[in-house]
């Protein structure tokens, strides 16, 4: 674990602590940083629309599921 001085918003801080109940500054920079990493994915994997191809038989494999 690193430790960091950061300088936040204290209004942001606060707001961000209201809005989760979550009372300790550490907890809520780690949320926020662990939401800001899952959301990149997430775009990462958007960016990838009309450039990934698939082929293969989706009725087939519905059919499997039953």
């Amino acid at each position: 674990m690193a430790k960091t001085l950061v300088n936040i918003k204290g209004d942001l801080l606060n707001e961000a602590k209201k809005a989760t109940g979550i009372k300790k500054i550490v907890d809520v920079v780690n949320l926020a940083l662990e939401r800001l990493v899952r959301q990149k994915d997430i775009e990462k994997i958007l960016a990838l629309k009309g450039k990934v191809f698939w082929s293969g038989n989706l009725e087939k494999m519905r059919e499997d599921r039953k």
